[in-house]
C-alpha cells in the first residue's frame, strides 16, 4: 500500500462522511441544508480542497449525466453513487 492509496482511501472516507453529515441534515430539516446539492458541493470543495476539486466535479457532472438519463430522480441518489463508487 501506497502513500497515495492511503491518502486516497482517507480522503475517500471524508467524502463519504460529508455526503452521509449532509444528507441526514437535509433529512433533519435543517434550513442551511435544505438545498442537499448545494450542500454537499459546497462541504464537497472543502474536503477534498482546491487540487481535487476540478476532477471531482468533473466526476460529479458525468454522474448527473448518466443519472439523469436513467431516470433518477431524487438529486442524492447521483452523489451517492458517485462516493460508492
Amino acid at each position: 500500500c501506497t502513500g497515495r492509496d492511503n491518502n486516497d482511501r482517507k480522503l475517500r472516507v471524508e467524502v463519504k462522511k460529508a455526503v452521509a453529515d449532509c444528507t441526514k441534515k437535509n433529512r433533519e430539516g435543517h434550513p442551511e441544508y435544505r438545498l442537499l446539492v448545494d450542500s454537499i458541493t459546497n462541504r464537497l470543495r472543502l474536503v477534498v480542497g482546491d487540487m481535487h476539486w476540478s476532477q471531482l466535479e468533473n466526476l460529479m457532472e458525468h454522474y448527473r449525466k448518466k443519472y439523469a438519463r436513467a431516470g433518477t430522480t431524487r438529486s442524492s441518489d447521483s452523489v451517492h453513487k458517485f462516493v460508492a463508487v
